[in-house]
C-alpha cells in the first residue's frame, strides 16, 4: 500500500509533545472529574450504548476543548486499515471520518503508546486538510489494555488561545483508562454473545440432523415392512 506524501512540513515540526512540560498547568478540578467518572460508571452499568458519546462529551467539558472523539482501528472490505471516528462531541459532533491507519495522528500515537500533542497536524497528515474547523492543537491518548491497543481518545482546540497542558494529559489519561476498560468489557461481552449464538446454531443443526436421520430410518422401516407384506401376499397367491 502506498503512503500519502507529506506536503508542507515534517512530523517533527507538528509534534510538540515536549512543550507540555514547559507550560504552566491549569488548576485541578477533582470534583468535576470525580462527578464525571461517577456518571460514566453508572452509565456503564445501566446505559452502555451511550457510554462512548458521554465520554467524549465529558472530555470536551473537562478539558475546555473545541472537539473530542474516540477512534477505533478497523480493516475495510478491501483490506485497508483505517481509524473510524466512532464517538464525537463539540464542533466535530456530526463529522464522519475514517483516516488511514498508516498515516494519521492516531496511528502515530498508538505506535508510540504514549500521549502525543500535535500542532496544526494537517500540515503533515494531509488527510485532515478537509476537516473543518481546522485543528490548532490535538492531544491524542492511546487506549491500552495490557499490550492490546484498542484505539485512541483525543481532544482538539480550534482557537490559538486554548493550549493543552499536563493537567489535560492527566484528565485524558484517566478517561482513556475508563474508555479502554469499557471497550474491553464490551468486546468481551460481544465475543461471549457470538460464541453463544454459534453454540446454539450448532446445537440446532445437530438436532435437525438427528430428526432427519430418525425420519429416514422410520420411512425405511415402513418401506421395508410394506415390501415384506407384498412378498408374503404374492407367495400366498
Amino acid at each position: 500500500m502506498s503512503q500519502a506524501v507529506p506536503q508542507v512540513c515534517s512530523l517533527n515540526q507538528i509534534l510538540i509533545t515536549e512543550v507540555l512540560f514547559r507550560r504552566v498547568p491549569r488548576s485541578v478540578n477533582l470534583e468535576a472529574e470525580h462527578h464525571a467518572l461517577l456518571t460514566l460508571t453508572q452509565q456503564l452499568a445501566e446505559k452502555p450504548q451511550i457510554l462512548l458519546k458521554s465520554l467524549v462529551g465529558l472530555a470536551v467539558e473537562l478539558c475546555n476543548a473545541g472537539s473530542a472523539g474516540i477512534s477505533i482501528p478497523e480493516v475495510t472490505a478491501s483490506g485497508d486499515e483505517i481509524f473510524r471516528w466512532v464517538a464525537l462531541a463539540g464542533r466535530y459532533a456530526n463529522a464522519t471520518q475514517a483516516p488511514p491507519r498508516y498515516f494519521s495522528l492516531c496511528g502515530h500515537c498508538l505506535d508510540q503508546r504514549t500521549p502525543q500533542l500535535y500542532a496544526q497536524p494537517e500540515r503533515y497528515f494531509t488527510y485532515f486538510e478537509s476537516v473543518h474547523p481546522r485543528m490548532v492543537e490535538c492531544l491524542v491518548v492511546p487506549l491500552l489494555v495490557g499490550e492490546q491497543a484498542l484505539g485512541t481518545i483525543w481532544v482538539v482546540s480550534h482557537e490559538q488561545t486554548r493550549q493543552f497542558d499536563l493537567e489535560d494529559v492527566r484528565v485524558m489519561s484517566s478517561l482513556a483508562k475508563f474508555t479502554a476498560a469499557a471497550l474491553n468489557h464490551t468486546q468481551a461481552r460481544y465475543a461471549a454473545e457470538m460464541a453463544m449464538m454459534h453454540e446454539q446454531a450448532a446445537r440446532q443443526e445437530a438436532e435437525q440432523a438427528t430428526r432427519a436421520r430418525d425420519e429416514f430410518l422410520q420411512q425405511s422401516r415402513m418401506s421395508f415392512g410394506h415390501h415384506s407384506l407384498t412378498l408374503r401376499w404374492r407367495s400366498n397367491c
